[in-house]
């Protein structure tokens, strides 16, 4: 199984270092809830990295102006962030924005992901 997941972010050295700034001084209005989940003010949560590292899934991180510029008009059609499956015929949505906004840490997120791809 090929997963996405596209955080509501630009990438870049600056920008990571301006989000940052944005969770810490202003955390309710900061856009990206994945970004929330799997990352704290400067790095990534330890229990997310291990996961990532350990996990049977392809997983490829983007962020919202890579995920554009690598699909062009079929990006559009997702709200952000999102995690997708990627299969022969394209991408369909694997865990949707609204069911981000709704999960309270990482090990929310990790249990959400093997429940919906049958791992134990």
């Amino acid at each position: 199984m090929k997963l996405l997941l596209v955080y509501n972010a630009r990438s870049g050295g600056v920008q990571a270092a301006l989000d940052s700034l944005h969770k810490i001084v202003s955390p309710a209005t900061y856009a990206c809830d994945l970004c929330k989940l799997t990352h704290g003010n400067l790095t990534m949560h330890r229990r997310w990295k291990q996961f990532l590292n350990q996990s049977d899934f392809e997983i490829s991180v983007y962020h919202k102006d890579e995920f554009q510029n690598e699909f062009g008009n079929e990006a559009l059609a997702f709200k952000l962030p999102v995690i997708l499956e990627q299969k022969d015929d394209g991408l369909t949505e694997f865990i949707s924005q609204s069911e981000i906004q709704t999960l309270k840490d990482d090990v929310a997120l990790i249990e959400l992901i093997k429940a919906k791809s049958k791992i134990p």
